[in-house]
């Protein structure tokens, strides 16, 4: 009742809301005990950090963070909740971590340090709390969690080095958290040296991490030159003090640089020359052979054990394609442009390929091959499309004007959500989302009411008819002008085949003659100021 001085206990509760951007919004200011429910309809589609503060009479303030998801999409069911943010699952596994937002000296700025890792089963509802500790605290910046087959991986943001990341392999039988990237070889573990781990790097209990000893050479009065060489190990995560050196991938002025390991022990590896190669049992066979230094670059290549993805570098011309090799020929995906490609840019599953092309507006389309050969769209809208995840069924979910999609070869295209938030995963046959601590099932068989692309949320489009055989009438639901709408229509194959501007006709409607279309299905785009619509038409 009362407390030091004799002062009374008054405090006051305030929740807050900081929305993606940083600015802070009152929710509510209360001098008792604040229960019962907020409306964060303002918020839809976003994520937010809810802020709990209390103050006492001396002002002196206490506040908890929290990170909330608002997301109304009907499709998402809620399948399981833990106490924390999600961080990844395998199926079965669910891991998540416990963060304190802190203030880093080192970075200037509010973080999230990470204070706890855990894993629940969710078949049996087990869950074992991951043996962490380290002598400096880890932030969230950077940060990656694996679920592996033998254990865990935990990356981080070093607490006192700018920049720096340290990463950490926890074993399950010893209950013991290892950090990667020592060797107990002197030259290897001296305090110049920096580790990597590819996000491809871990085969079964194979681990494969690069360290990059470092030389430093003053230059000038507090300028050094910083000359690193790369040597490659193989870290047992089911054993960590088994490291063993690549030979061969290590030290000199050119190198090799390893991309990916495989479960029989084959490596892939880039080589000086520009080329792609695969050593198996010490025999080395050329994924490609056109590389040469300074002109031809062939590198990030995607493969899952048969057929190899990658992007060729022509540095002459600073132009890039995306190209598969099929064991037998270079096929290319992509033709060459002036468009940098990255990684994100493709994926490869079982035989599939999803990959971004260039379409006709200058737009970013996605293209899926099948194992068959044959190539269809996956999201031929009039914008950029970005992709997230490909599953070993050929379905792909990707990203179009801060959307999120589902393409099924049976269903066609839908709309998961009206966001990008959360993670995608793929196991047992579902589609999963996880936000926030909640792990969401996709119901395929409800997707929300999508008009392909909306002009605006309200601003709908209505095809009509649909199949036609000579024309088909476009109807919007809003007032519009006697303005003239730009189209574009496009085969199976993400080929433009006709466009043009459209006028008004009677009762805001506009006609488009396909008498000259073959017979078939095709997308029609259609852009007006700035935005665009998507639909599927169908020839008759």
């Amino acid at each position: 009742m009362d407390i030091e001085g004799d002062l009374p206990v008054m405090l006051s509760y305030s929740v807050k809301v900081v929305d993606e951007n940083g600015a802070v919004y009152t929710l509510m200011d209360s001098d008792t005990l604040i229960t019962g429910d907020f409306d964060l309809t303002d918020y839809m589609n976003t994520k937010v950090t809810l802020l709990l503060e209390v103050t006492d009479i001396r002002n002196q303030t206490t506040s908890v963070r929290r990170q909330v998801y608002v997301d109304p999409s009907e499709p998402l069911v809620q399948e399981y909740s833990v106490q924390n943010e999600i961080m990844d699952f395998d199926g079965n596994n669910i891991l998540y971590t416990n963060r304190e937002y802190a203030w880093s000296p080192l970075y200037q700025s509010y973080l999230y340090e990470i204070e706890s890792v855990s894993k629940t089963e969710i078949s049996t509802g087990q869950v074992m709390d991951i043996s962490f500790t380290t002598d400096t605290p880890l932030l969230n910046y950077n940060e990656s969690f694996k679920l592996l087959d033998q254990g865990i991986y935990i990356l981080g943001a070093d607490s006192e080095n700018l920049n720096g990341r340290r990463s950490f392999i926890w074993n399950p039988n010893t209950n013991i958290t290892t950090e990667i990237g020592f060797t107990g070889i002197d030259v290897y573990d001296d305090e110049n040296h920096i580790v990597q781990v590819h996000d491809n790097s871990v085969i079964g209990d194979d681990l494969l991490f690069s360290l990059y000893v470092c030389e430093y050479t003053e230059i000038s009065p507090g300028t050094f030159l910083q000359e690193c060489q790369p040597h490659y190990f193989i870290q047992k995560i089911s054993n960590p003090s088994s490291i063993n050196l690549l030979d061969g991938f290590h030290g000199g002025e050119n190198y090799d640089s390893i991309e990916k390991i495989f479960t029989n022990g084959g490596i892939l590896y880039y080589n000086n020359d520009g080329n792609i190669i695969l050593l198996n049992n010490e025999v080395a066979e050329n994924i490609t052979t056109d590389g040469i230094s300074g002109e031809i670059r062939n590198r990030f290549v995607a493969s899952d054990g048969n057929l190899y993805v990658y992007v060729k570098e022509m540095e002459l011309q600073d132009n890039y394609a995306i190209v598969l090799y099929d064991g037998v020929e270079q096929i290319v995906l992509r033709e060459a442009g002036s468009q940098f490609l990255w990684p994100d840019d493709f994926k490869i599953n079982n035989g599939y390929i999803t990959y971004r092309k260039e379409g006709n507006l200058g737009q970013e389309l996605i293209m899926l091959r099948k194992p068959t050969g044959d190539i269809v769209t996956v999201a031929p809208f009039g914008t950029d499309s970005r992709i997230e995840e490909l599953n070993e069924e050929g379905e792909v979910i990707f990203i179009n004007n801060n959307k999120r999609y589902l393409y099924t070869q049976e269903d066609g295209i839908f709309q998961i959500s009206n966001n990008t938030l959360g993670s995608p995963y793929y196991f047992n046959n579902t589609w999963y989302i996880s936000m926030g601590n909640t792990l969401f099932s996709i119901d395929t068989t409800s997707p929300l009411s999508i008009e392909d692309q909306e002009l605006t949320q309200q601003e709908q489009v209505i095809i009509y008819p649909n199949p036609a055989f000579e024309e088909i009438n476009v109807k919007l639901n809003y007032k519009l002008a006697n303005e003239k709408l730009q189209f574009a229509i496009f085969n199976i194959m993400g080929q433009e085949v006709l466009n043009g501007d459209i006028s008004a006709q009677s009762n805001n409607s506009r006609k488009i003659d396909i008498t000259n279309l073959k017979s078939g299905i095709y997308f029609l785009n259609i852009l007006h100021l700035g935005n665009s619509i998507t639909r599927k038409i169908i020839k008759e």
